[in-house]
Order: structure tokens, then C-alpha cells, then sequence
């Protein structure tokens, strides 16, 4: 390829002379700048050549170079992901960690609740049981029959457990 741009350029140059020339006759500074011009192009022509001869002899010395390339530039890509993954992965246990404490403190609260809660149901029965009890009593007077003794505790606060 580069031998038959060579002998092209050269043929443009002959041709380019000759039809400087014409019918008169060239001056030796023409024929020098002619000639001149012949050998730029010449020179860039074999420049280019010898830049695409050393490029074709640089990859065939490096077979394995596009392939390293490739594997590098898919490393660096699943590294990116995996990098990506494990901050989500991170981000969604911090998130769950919070969200544990707050599970945490939320069941705290309907303990206390339901502790709360069951205190005043025992004593909303005992204090119905003891009015009960002394109206009962209050009706029948010196009849009423003596109260079973796990009333009475029960009217007195004590634990009838």
C-alpha cells in the first residue's frame, strides 16, 4: 500500500511538472521548487507508511493486549458494582438497626401499657367487689351470712393469690 501511494505521488509530481511546464521553459528555481514539492510529498508518504508499518508491527508484538483491555475494563466494572451492593447492603443494615430500636422501645411502651392497664382492671374488680359486698351486707343487716374469706382480703387490698 504505501509503495503504490509512493508511485502515485510520483506520478503527480511528473504530471504537475509537465503541465507547469507548458510550452515554455521552466527557471531553475521553478524546477527546484517542483522538485521540492516531489519530495515533501514523497516524504509524508513515507512517513504515513512507516507510522502504519510500525502500528501493524505494535499490535502483532502485543496479541494479547485488546484482550487485557477488555478483562480490565470488565474488573473495573464489577468492582464498581460490587462497590454499589455493599454500600446498599450497609445502608439497609443501618436502616435496620434503627428500625429495631424503635420496634424495641415500641414494645416497652405496650408492656408498661398493658401492666398499666391490668392494675386498673384489678383494681376496678376489687373496688366493685368490696361496694358489693357492704351492699349486700347493708340489705340484710345482722342476717347477711359471714363473706367467704377471700372476699374479705380482697375487700381489705390484700392478695388473694
Amino acid at each position: 500500500a504505501s509503495v503504490a501511494s509512493i508511485i502515485i505521488l510520483m506520478t503527480n509530481c511528473i504530471g504537475e511538472y509537465l503541465a507547469a511546464r507548458g510550452n515554455r521553459i521552466p527557471t531553475e528555481i521553478e524546477q527546484m521548487e517542483a522538485e521540492l514539492e516531489c519530495a515533501k510529498a514523497r516524504a509524508e508518504a513515507l512517513t504515513d507508511a512507516l507510522a502504519a508499518q510500525r502500528a501493524t508491527e505494535e499490535r502483532e508484538s502485543q496479541p494479547g493486549t485488546d484482550h487485557d483491555v477488555l478483562m480490565g475494563e470488565m474488573h473495573s466494572r464489577a468492582t464498581g458494582l460490587e462497590r454499589a451492593i455493599n454500600e446498599g447492603i450497609a445502608d439497609a443494615a443501618g436502616q435496620s438497626a434503627e428500625m429495631i430500636a424503635r420496634a424495641t422501645q415500641v414494645q416497652n411502651v405496650m408492656k408498661e401499657g398493658v401492666a398499666e392497664l391490668r392494675g386498673q382492671a384489678e383494681s376496678l374488680a376489687r373496688n366493685g367487689a368490696a361496694q358489693m359486698v357492704e351492699k349486700v351486707q347493708g340489705i340484710m343487716g345482722d342476717a347477711a351470712p359471714e363473706a367467704p374469706q377471700w372476699l374479705l382480703d380482697l375487700q381489705a387490698g390484700r392478695d388473694i393469690a
